[in-house]
Formats: C-alpha cells, sequence, structure tokens
C-alpha cells in the first residue's frame, strides 16, 4: 500500500499538471510543467513553489534534468521551443537561504 507523504500547491490552470521530476543537486528539488505555459519548482520539503518560470508560450509538457550537471534542466513546450534552464535556487529550505538565492524568472 501506499501513503501520501508530502502535497505540493501552487499550479494553477485548467485541467493538467503536466510531467513532475525530482533534480537538482542531490535530487531536492521538483519542477513540473503545466498548461499555463509556466515551469513551477519546488523544494522537496516545501510545499508551495519557490520559483516560477516564465517563457514557453503554450503548455509545457516535456522536462529533463541534465544527466551531470545537477543544476540545469531543459524543458519542451507545445510551441515548438525546447529552453535550458540553470538552476540558482537553494538546495536547503532555510529563509536565509531563499533570501540569499536567486533563479531567473524568464529566459
Amino acid at each position: 500500500t501506499f501513503e501520501m507523504v508530502m502535497r505540493y500547491e501552487g499550479h494553477v490552470q485548467e485541467q493538467y499538471i503536466i510531467q513532475c521530476i525530482f533534480g537538482g543537486e542531490g535530487e531536492k528539488l521538483l519542477a513540473c510543467g503545466g498548461e499555463d505555459a509556466k515551469i513551477r519548482i519546488w523544494h522537496r520539503n516545501v510545499k508551495t513553489p519557490q520559483a516560477t518560470l516564465t517563457g514557453h508560450s503554450l503548455t509545457v509538457n516535456c522536462l529533463s534534468w541534465h544527466p551531470k550537471c545537477p543544476n540545469i534542466f531543459a524543458s519542451g513546450s507545445d510551441d515548438y521551443t525546447v529552453r535550458i534552464w540553470a538552476c540558482l535556487l537553494y538546495t536547503s529550505p532555510s529563509p536565509r537561504d531563499r533570501q540569499k538565492s536567486r533563479m531567473p524568472s524568464s529566459a
């Protein structure tokens, strides 16, 4: 049997959340694409998004973390583009780290 251990919040859209993947340094981040053309990033221990990435114009339906560079991932969209993102977000959920870190909001 399975038990829910975490519920992530923050996607705002009509029907679907598209592909969620853990990655980043130590796989401490969760990235999810959505039909609202945005990518949301959570720290795995925090239920609200720590960043929302914009840049695509249609559904983001594919995400993949780089196999050797843990803070880089690619997103694919129905807008026929692939974007490469460098994740500069903290890997610890402490408030001090959140204030010091930066993640680009668009590319």
